[in-house]
């Protein structure tokens, strides 16, 4: 209320004597000291009751400034700058910033622009919370990206939403009376629009660890940054040999092929497709090649899919479950040929966008830069295709036979997981390696009989046309 007295009694109304100095700080921060010192009387003019003679904005700027006069530690602004410019509000606000300096402040306001640099902003209709736009307030506490419709951390990618929105729900209870549910769904929304960044770029020159980044060119940093995929392994360039696991891989397959595994593993840690290959580790069963799907699950989380090539061919949803994964894994290859093959091979050689369709959702243009690891009793095989390029994208190891009087380790994939940081830099070594052979495989003669051998039993005329007997010329006489 504006009292029928001088300015400076109803700003300092607070003091019997108002102090000069303190008026003229209040004035200035409330930024009406223009107007004040273009009057005869200055401090001194009166002014009539309820503010007579005085504009509307003139009359808000004289209360803001009997409240910075107060000097309080609680203020609340209802609507205080709703009669002023823009440009008048922002030097208000920008000036009271430093007042609001370890003071509780409640603005309410309905320009966004006033209340933009609270600490929480709650959005009010009919006097009911309908949704707490805090999103300013909240990533700057808890930092996020959202890039492609999901939430990115420096940790990498988050599993998925809830965690978030058990956050979200206990910060703004204490505000609601009903719908929670709805209002959380509701700042998810605002918060990806808040958060929402481009696509992160490709680094196949570093792999993103625990523990900060490692570049190929041998440096670590313990810096980390926003990156598409941070694997659950730290980098450790003192850890020991992984012993277990290197006599499980040479129980498991012969020496010379060894190193194609290696190589592939490796190549498997960076975004890329250079090396253009699918890796098919091929027995007859119970020789623990399932084993190693689960040391990669431990190394590279949630960077790797476990799915089927079947469903990648032929559901057109299982292929967007792909997009900024490292890895997918096939535990049990299906027998059944490939009715098509064009995805599996565009995958494979991926350097363009291609379309990916999520349920529910539009489709669009996404990268994908996954690889293929899978384990069967058999090669992959299709329907109608025999081309060459189709037998070219493969690598088939095939495994030992099981020795009859092996005894299984019931505790083996514990044993390999402990020593998943001393297998990273095993794979580092064969990604180096493939890398220094620009992308090209240590494929061993007998890798290349396998694809040999598939080749042949995909296409049986090739069987007939080597055969004798099944044709005979005789003279026609």
């Amino acid at each position: 209320y504006i009292f029928s007295d001088s300015l400076e009694c109803n700003i300092g109304v607070a003091d019997e004597i108002p102090d000069r100095t303190r008026v003229r700080n209040a004035v200035k921060t409330a930024n009406i000291e223009d107007y004040v010192e273009s009057l005869p009387l200055r401090y001194d003019t009166k002014i009539g009751a309820d503010g007579q003679g005085l504009s509307t904005g003139q009359k808000q700027r004289i209360l803001i400034a009997r409240a910075v006069y107060k000097d309080p530690a609680y203020i609340f602004f209802d609507e205080a700058t709703n009669s002023l410019d823009a440009n008048n509000e922002k030097t208000i606000m920008d000036n009271m910033k430093l007042f609001f300096k370890n003071r509780t402040v409640v603005v309410v306001a309905h320009r966004l622009s006033t209340v933009k640099n609270a600490d929480t902003i709650v959005v009010l209709e009919k006097g009911k919370i309908v949704e707490p736009e805090y999103c300013r307030d909240f990533l700057s506490r808890h930092p996020m990206r959202c890039i492609n419709d999901r939430f990115y951390t420096v940790d990498g990618q988050l599993p998925d939403e809830s965690k978030l929105k058990r956050t979200i729900y206990e910060e703004i209870s204490p505000w609601l009376h009903a719908k929670v549910a709805q209002t959380v769904e509701q700042i998810i929304k605002a918060l990806k629009l808040a958060a929402y960044a481009d696509p992160l770029p490709l680094q196949c020159d570093r792999i993103h660890v625990t523990n900060g980044t490692y570049f190929l060119d041998g440096t670590f940093t313990e810096e980390r940054e926003y990156c598409g995929n941070r694997l659950p392994v730290s980098y450790r360039a003192d850890a020991p040999a992984p012993e277990h696991w290197l006599h499980f891989l040479s129980e498991l397959l012969e020496p010379e092929d060894i190193p194609a595994l290696q190589e592939y593993l490796g190549y498997c840690l960076i975004p890329s497709t250079k090396g253009q290959k699918m890796l098919m580790l091929i027995g007859k069963g119970g020789e623990g090649k399932s084993r190693i799907g689960v040391v990669m699950n431990a190394i590279f989380g949630l960077n790797m899919n476990t799915t089927s090539i079947q469903k990648v061919e032929n559901s057109r949803f299982a292929r967007a479950d792909l997009e900024g994964k490292l890895l997918m894994l096939d535990d049990d290859l299906d027998m059944n040929a490939l009715t098509k093959t064009n995805y599996i091979k565009s995958i494979v050689t991926a350097e363009l966008r291609m379309d990916l369709e999520r349920k529910r959702e539009q489709s669009y243009q996404g990268l994908l830069y996954v690889r293929f690891l899978c384990f069967g009793n058999g090669a992959l095989t299709a329907l109608h295709d025999r081309s060459d390029g189709f037998f070219r994208r493969q690598i088939i190891l095939t495994t030992k036979d099981k020795p009859v009087d092996r005894f299984d380790d019931p505790f083996l994939a514990e044993k390999l997981i402990a020593e998943k940081e001393g297998i990273f830099l095993w794979m580092l070594e064969g990604l180096r390696r493939l890398i220094a052979n620009h992308y090209h495989f240590t494929i061993s003669q007998r890798a290349k009989d396998n694809i040999t051998s598939a080749v042949r039993d995909a296409n049986n005329i090739l069987d007939f046309l080597d055969s004798e007997g099944y044709v005979a010329f005789k003279a026609d006489y």
